[in-house]
């Protein structure tokens, strides 16, 4: 792998620097600036009524603890960026996931069936009154073994007529290597514009869209890096660290891999780069991408 395609290989998982002058949402201090907090808490809620427009308005919602209780799995907590619960009393999972993991599909329904759970309660009087639950997974990656798109909405259907069977459940996964345009005015909607800002804002110097989305005014007081309280600032800029301590960690695994090819010969080098790629827990697909290697080879590291 040369230069230019490990350039663009790295582009393609995520790697750039923060060059503008908001927080990073995929910095997970950055996204809990933009969207956990209590007082601004119509960013989140004007963002999920653009998600799922035409199909539900919700009026308010009230951040709650994002950890389930130990009762209700096995030896740890479940902790994800944000759970709320609406007017209506509904749940909303939300969390940004940077890092490719094979098994985030398995997870996130996980987090569902969890937070489905905990809303039992003791005794007879409760006769299984559920509320729907809905999970928004933002993704700085496509989901291993799918076709990729921008957006993927999963609920349960009748397999032969097509019907929704309840709608206790509902499942939205993002992937923003699939917003490829380059300017917004390329978006077709309002969906597509709070990605492609999503996606861009950690470069930008100014945030477009303000005639189709309000919002974005508040979105750029409430990210700007220089409104940033002293707390803030800090947490923010101790997690961009990690952040790029994690980037490095995956970049550095690809060109020392081009190094020893370099030294070792080609093939050897394109092997060992697949190993710490591996080693690293990149999604099988992204290291058969980056080397050219065989599923089978790949398989057998």
């Amino acid at each position: 792998m040369d230069k230019k395609q490990l350039n663009k290989y790295t582009e393609s998982v995520g790697y750039s620097e923060d060059k503008g002058v908001f927080v990073n949402p995929f910095v997970d201090e950055g996204f809990k600036i933009i969207f956990g907090q209590e007082e601004h808490k119509d960013i989140l809620l004007n963002v999920l009524n653009i998600i799922f427009a035409n199909e539900v308005v919700f009026k308010d919602i009230t951040y709650i603890d994002k950890e389930i209780p130990r009762g209700l799995q096995s030896k740890r907590g479940i902790v994800f960026d944000l759970l709320c619960e609406t007017d209506k009393g509904e749940k909303v999972l939300v969390e940004m996931q940077n890092k490719r993991q094979s098994f985030f599909e398995q997870r996130a329904a996980y987090y569902i069936a969890s937070a489905l759970a905990r809303q039992g309660k003791a005794g007879d009087e409760w006769h299984y009154d559920i509320k729907r639950v809905y999970g928004v997974f933002f993704l700085n990656f496509n989901l291993p073994g799918r076709t990729p798109r921008l957006r993927v909405d999963l609920e349960k259907r009748d397999r032969h007529t097509g019907e929704v069977f309840d709608d206790y459940m509902r499942m939205t996964y993002i992937m923003f290597p699939q917003m490829k345009y380059k300017s917004i005015d390329e978006c077709k909607d309002n969906f597509e514009r709070i990605i492609f800002i999503l996606k861009n804002m950690k470069t930008m110097d100014y945030i477009p869209g303000k005639e189709h989305l309000p919002i974005i005014e508040k979105l750029e007081q409430v990210a700007r890096q220089g409104a940033l309280t002293e707390g803030q600032r800090l947490a923010y800029e101790r997690a961009v660290d990690a952040y790029r301590v994690e980037q490095d960690a995956w970049k550095t695994a690809i060109e020392e891999g081009r190094e020893e090819g370099r030294e070792e010969g080609r093939e050897e080098g394109i092997m060992e780069m697949a190993r710490k790629l591996k080693a690293l827990g990149i999604a099988v697909k992204d290291i058969i991408s980056a080397s050219g290697l065989s599923e089978a080879v790949v398989a057998s590291l």
